[in-house]
C-alpha cells in the first residue's frame, strides 16, 4: 500500500510520503490489517480520492497547513471535478455497463 510514486505540485516534484512517521519508515511484513489501515500516511488511504485529486490545492498534503477534514474535503471536492470533467471513465465492477456507454 505504499510506493514512492512521484508527482508534481505547484510545479515542484515531490513525494506523497514526505511526513513519514514510524508506520512507513522500512519495509514492513506481517503486518495486520489494523495496523497496516491505522496508518495515516499509507496511500492505501482514499487511495482512488489521491490519484483523482489536484494535491496543489490542498498545500501539497502539508499536514501543518491546514486541518486534515479541510484537507480531505478538498481533495474529495477536486477528484470529483476531475471525474466529471472526463471524457468517461469506468467502474471495474460494473465493467460490461460501462463499456456500453462507449458504444
Amino acid at each position: 500500500g505504499n510506493w514512492p510514486y512521484k508527482n508534481h505540485c505547484n510545479g515542484k516534484p515531490y513525494l506523497r510520503n514526505v511526513n513519514k512517521t514510524k508506520c512507513m519508515i522500512g519495509i514492513r511484513k506481517n503486518v495486520s490489517l489494523r495496523d497496516f489501515m491505522s496508518c495515516p500516511e499509507s496511500w492505501s488511504n482514499n487511495r482512488q480520492t489521491m490519484m483523482l485529486a489536484d494535491v496543489d490545492k490542498a498545500e501539497c498534503l502539508n499536514q501543518t497547513a491546514m486541518s486534515s477534514e479541510e484537507r480531505d474535503s478538498i481533495l474529495l471536492a477536486t477528484a470529483k471535478w476531475n471525474l466529471k470533467e472526463m471524457m468517461y471513465f469506468g467502474v471495474t465492477e460494473y465493467i460490461n455497463e460501462s463499456v456500453l456507454l462507449l458504444e
